[in-house]
């Protein structure tokens, strides 16, 4: 039996651990191949896929990219059907009493940006919800930004610590507002230094910029008003960038500068599930599909490939069954980073559940 064929299976029955019952059990046996082709092939092109999809039936290559397209093409295919299931068996699996979240978006396909929450866990960030949406700008709108809080807010347990971070991208005063309503919710968000602040309603307002202190020094801004409809109080933490020879600037609901400094040095592990989805793994910004919903479906294929690798990766022995060394080789060349998930010379062996 070859390696492919032994990882689809492996990855058929993780999946169907967690979705038999709930779907088809021929969407069990498009996913499984998508992964096992995802995995294998490092691209997100159909027809790569198809040829290192290691298919157990023996199906012909031009049948198993038809399955592809039509897995891709099918509306009941959606992230409360086909990935729920697997966060929420995350979530509880973890026990978490205080959830590290990080918040960004990136270009993939056509003309398409994916907007992501993922959990900071051991150096990594598992995904837990998304969308995918049309535009050529890189940002992503507050409406979008708003539904995906209120969709991760709502998986998590009641009463949890939440801590959020996130690019520059995220600091409108209505992500603000939602996180000051939802008291359980801490933020550490990147702002532009062009941002003005102010002591009180009626005092005068300053840009951030004007308030830095000299260089390779910081500053904490507590109890001010932020940017033009004052919201507020919030806090400000102006921390010098050694690499970049410049201030930037945070705002927050940390009660100290360390702290912000500290939650918010844990926004960058998101840039990794980004390379690996993209350029240094799956090639999503490679995929060429330019309608949203088609996107999101194949991003199920790719953050559940992409969880299936770091569990198996991370997880101790007694947590795998082994069933080949070595399916994925890595070369010296190709690895960027300790933190991808294809920084391995372990295989990707098989799994016996969270």
């Amino acid at each position: 039996m070859s390696d492919a064929i032994k990882m689809n299976l492996a990855i058929s029955r993780y999946l169907q651990q967690i979705l038999g019952g709930l779907v088809q059990d021929s969407h069990i046996h498009a996913l499984a191949l998508m992964m096992t082709g995802l995995i294998r092939s490092k691209s997100s092109n159909f027809d790569e896929i198809g040829r290192k999809s290691g298919q157990p039936s023996r199906a012909k290559f031009p049948s198993r990219v038809k399955l592809i397209h039509r897995f891709n093409k099918n509306e009941p295919v959606t992230y409360q059907t086909h990935f729920l299931p697997f966060i929420e068996r995350v979530i509880a699996s973890l026990g978490l009493t205080e959830f590290r979240l990080s918040i960004d978006s990136s270009k993939v396909g056509r003309n398409c940006w994916l907007l992501v929450i993922g959990l900071v866990y051991k150096k990594r960030v598992i995904p837990l919800a998304w969308l995918v949406s049309k535009g050529s700008k890189g940002h992503s709108g507050l409406d979008k930004q708003l539904e995906l809080l209120n969709q991760v807010a709502a998986l998590l347990p009641v009463g949890t610590l939440v801590i959020l971070t996130g690019d520059a991208e995220f600091d409108g005063t209505g992500v603000l507002e939602w996180l000051k309503s939802h008291p359980d919710w801490h933020y550490a968000v990147r702002t532009a230094k062009n941002i003005t602040v102010s002591t009180d309603p009626q005092a005068d307002e300053f840009a951030l910029s004007d308030l830095r202190p000299a260089s390779a020094q910081a500053k904490f801004l507590s109890g001010v008003r932020f940017t033009q409809p004052q919201v507020g109080p919030v806090n400000i933490a102006i921390l010098w960038d050694e690499t970049e020879q410049e201030h930037f600037y945070l705002v927050t609901d940390a009660d100290t500068l360390a702290q912000a400094q500290k939650w918010y040095r844990r926004r960058y592990r998101i840039e990794t599930l980004f390379s690996d989805s993209k350029s240094r793994g799956f090639g999503l910004d490679k995929s060429g599909l330019r309608h949203p919903e088609r996107l999101a479906r194949l991003v199920i294929a790719v953050f559940l490939a992409y969880i299936w690798m770091i569990v198996i990766v991370q997880s101790p022995p007694t947590n795998r069954t082994l069933i080949s060394q070595n399916v994925i080789k890595i070369s010296e060349n190709q690895r960027s980073s300790a933190s991808s998930a294809f920084y391995s010379q372990r295989g990707v062996n098989g799994y016996s559940g969270f």
